[in-house]
């Protein structure tokens, strides 16, 4: 076995292991994503990402029964930058999703005169403690206090 083979095929189960991290992490990613074009992305990523790895894994082994030059190591490089470019743009887009939904969701769940949780805030909330409630069968009770003249 020659060192280009060595290179290749090292290379080669270098991109598998990348591949599934890829896989991995659009995998945790996907449900938190709220905008249904990212979520698509991420499904068609998580395609991508499986056949790479399956690609990668056959290609391991053919690298052991043909000689390899150094192309081919500069082309499984070439693949790992590309696959751990697309793992980057992933995190990338849902960092920035992350941050543009965090403060969408807090200009709909906070008043900005009182700084108050909102009405809406509070029946979301007050409908998930209701059926937990009913899930588990635990009592609930819920308080009011209504201050007169309270924004002023």
């Amino acid at each position: 076995m020659d060192l280009p083979q060595i290179l290749e095929a090292s290379f080669g189960l270098l991109n598998a292991a990348t591949g599934l991290v890829v896989f991995l992490l659009a995998r945790r990613i996907a449900p938190t994503l709220t905008l249904s074009m990212h979520r698509r992305a991420m499904r068609i990523l998580v395609i991508i990402a499986t056949l790479i790895m399956l690609s990668e894994i056959v290609g391991v082994f053919e690298s052991f029964f043909r000689p390899s030059t150094v192309a081919d190591v500069a082309e499984e490089v070439a693949e790992l930058l590309a696959i751990s470019s697309g793992g980057f743009a992933l995190y990338l887009m849902s960092r920035a999703e992350r941050e543009e939904v965090s403060s969408l969701r807090r200009l709909a769940n906070v008043d900005d005169l009182t700084g108050l949780n909102s009405r809406s805030f509070f029946r979301r909330a007050a409908a998930r403690r209701i059926e937990l409630s009913k899930n588990n069968g635990l009592p609930l009770a819920c308080t009011l206090i209504d201050v007169d003249d309270f924004k002023p």
